[in-house]
Order: structure tokens, then sequence, then C-alpha cells
């Protein structure tokens, strides 16, 4: 019986176990991302570091599904390699969320107030009614205390990571198909 996991022998893994090895990589990729966003405020040069990483997804991930597209010939089917990116876009999503959560919860536990805050202000400085009303809608989230708590945002980005991912995925699915030729 042969092992489904098996590199050495040509024999291709599971959709979802890629998606799993892959999405562990991601997932620190993207809680990178968020490391350099919580600390930009501090250190600006952050902000242009996370633009970048961000920026960088799609080639990454166009690069791992097309490694996995030519190298095992049961992975080029476009259902199989598109579900391998949703997988590596919710798994490594699990662990964005969870850095999230510790750094939100624990490290710097008033990012997203001083976020809210400094967005009421910007609002503010424009002058213009339809901003004031933003701020105003802002402020009274603040003095209400609904702002989002850290698991409900990690929770948020898990479900918006999964999503943007999958559609992603099927784009950089479709050229890898248009694009490569089979060996």
């Amino acid at each position: 019986m042969s092992n489904q996991f098996d590199f050495g022998n040509g024999t291709a893994p599971a959709v979802w176990r890629r998606g799993a090895d892959d999405g562990m990589r991601l997932g620190l990729w993207m809680s990178g991302i968020v490391v350099c966003i919580v600390y930009s405020p501090n250190v600006p040069l952050l902000s242009l570091m996370a633009l970048l990483m961000m920026a960088a997804v799609p080639a990454i991930v166009y690069r791992w599904l097309k490694r996995d597209w030519q190298r095992w010939p049961r992975m080029r089917f476009f259902s199989a390699a598109w579900m391998q990116g949703i997988c590596m876009f919710f798994f490594g999503s699990l662990i964005m969320a969870a850095v999230i959560v510790v750094l939100l919860k624990f490290i710097h536990p008033d990012f997203i107030l001083e976020s809210v805050r400094g967005a009421i202000e910007i609002y503010r400085s424009y002058g213009d009614p339809q901003s004031a009303e933003m701020a105003n809608t802002l402020q009274q989230m603040i003095d209400r205390h609904i702002l989002p708590t850290p698991v409900r945002f990690g929770i948020t980005m898990i479900w918006t990571v999964t999503f943007t991912g999958s559609i992603l995925s099927m784009i950089l699915t479709g050229i890898i198909k248009l694009t490569t030729r089979n060996k």
C-alpha cells in the first residue's frame, strides 16, 4: 500500500495536505504582515513593508500552485489546484488569526481603540457632512463599547482571507492551466 504523503516516490500527496503544508508557511507570512501593520504607527517603515509583503502574496501562491501542477499529474486538474489554494489560505488564516488574537489581546491591547480614534480624527479633519457623520458613528462605537474584540477580529480575518484567497486561487489556477505545459 502506497503512502499518500511520500514525496520521494512521485506519488502526489492529498490536495488538502499540500494546502496545509504551504498554508503553514503562508500563515507565517501573513502573520508577519499583521505584525508590521500593528507596529507601523511606531515604525512608519513597517507600513511599506506590510504593503510589499501583501503584494507578494499572489506571486508566492502562484509559485507554489505551479510547482505542484508541474510536479504531480494528479494535481493538474483545475479543481485540485483550486482546492489546494483554498486550503492554503484557510490553514494560513488560522495561524494568522491566532497571532492576531495574541497580539491584540495580550501584547498591544489598545490597537483597535487607537486605530478607531485615529480614524475619527482623520474623518473630522475633512470637514464635510459625510465625514463628520462617519466620525460620529465611530465615536458612538467607542462610547457604547461595541468595538470588535481581538477574537472577533481574528475570526473575521479567517473568513476574509479564506474568501479572498479562494478567488485569488481560482484566478491563479486559471492562469497556470492556460500557460503551463504539462511534461
